[in-house]
């Protein structure tokens, strides 16, 4: 789009911090990386998707918005999957198909520049003795030359949190590959916010908004009221997450995940990186208005045709 299009990539040493911030923290911050009028068509779309979803459950007896009413739960569907009540994925509905119909290659939000170069810094980094990594030969490779490895980036979709959403439990996305020393990042989400609350309508299916409001009470100020994602700053390491658990030999895990608790505030077009390691959840929304993230799964390419279908 015209948008993307005057999106600059940032300077190598913002680059730089964003990935000392992704490795030291497990999640970093990109303010303002998206102009609003690239991100609107997507959160217009997801929103699309979503009352299209919410009428044909409905035609199934299967209430999407009021969890208990309906004579039949909701189930993850190809395109729609239920992280739990009121809080949904949602990806391949027909109107976000239509703003990059190939492949995620073709989705210009997803291979942001400055994406790519945090991502290529991240899964790659150099160590002294890179030339002994040999079996880099293979697959027709370049040879341990210390260059960044191919990236997988798969399709752009939206996570969706409704009105009256309560807190996830803490999770991780993905375990460790090794449990006896930290490694690099094999896999990171890309979330971008498509929360506009000025001009969300958020229809709620009956032809009724569910925001009443029409200025900025709905955005995030700092608190949970909005939804959105909390983190637990450093857990993506192995001995930081295990003083977070309940079994921690010194009784002090409340503490520990108390005090490393971030809940970032972000704003329309801001990305979020985090590595899936890292224990996180997701925040109610005790807000009228729905919380919309563009999510991406990466990961780096080990092998010839290993991608993220999704």
């Amino acid at each position: 789009t015209p948008d993307h299009q005057k999106v600059q990539s940032l300077p190598p040493e913002h680059i730089q911090k964003a990935v000392n911030a992704l490795s030291k923290f497990g999640f970093c911050i990109l303010r303002r990386l998206y102009p609003p009028g690239t991100i609107q068509p997507y959160a217009k779309a997801v929103l699309s998707d979503l009352q299209s979803a919410i009428q044909v459950l409905r035609k199934r007896n299967i209430e999407l918005l009021e969890p208990g009413l309906g004579e039949r739960e909701p189930l993850s569907h190809r395109e729609l999957a239920m992280r739990e009540d009121l809080r949904v994925d949602l990806r391949y509905g027909p109107a976000l198909h239509d703003l990059y119909p190939q492949s995620s290659e073709n989705c210009p939000i997803a291979n942001h520049a400055t994406i790519l170069e945090i991502l290529s810094q991240v899964f790659s980094p150099k160590g002294r003795h890179y030339r002994g990594n040999y079996g880099r030969w293979n697959f027709n490779g370049n040879g341990p030359d210390g260059s960044p490895q191919p990236i997988s980036v798969g399709r752009v979709g939206s996570v969706i949190t409704m009105p009256n959403c309560g807190d996830q439990a803490i999770h991780a996305d993905t375990p460790h590959l090794f449990e006896h020393l930290d490694l690099a990042p094999h896999y990171i989400d890309l979330f971008i916010n498509a929360t506009d609350t000025q001009t969300q309508s958020n229809d709620n299916g009956n032809g009724n908004s569910c925001n009443d409001s029409t200025d900025h009470e709905d955005e995030f100020n700092g608190d949970s009221h909005v939804g959105g994602t909390a983190f637990l700053a450093g857990t993506h390491k192995l001995e930081i997450c295990a003083m977070c658990m309940p079994e921690h030999e010194n009784g002090r895990s409340r503490t520990e995940k108390l005090k490393r608790i971030i809940r970032p505030s972000l704003e329309l077009g801001d990305a979020l990186l985090f590595d899936c390691r890292i224990l996180h959840f997701g925040l109610a929304n005790n807000s009228h208005s729905q919380q919309l993230d563009c999510p991406s799964n990466t990961h780096k390419r080990h092998s010839r045709g290993d991608s993220i279908p999704r």
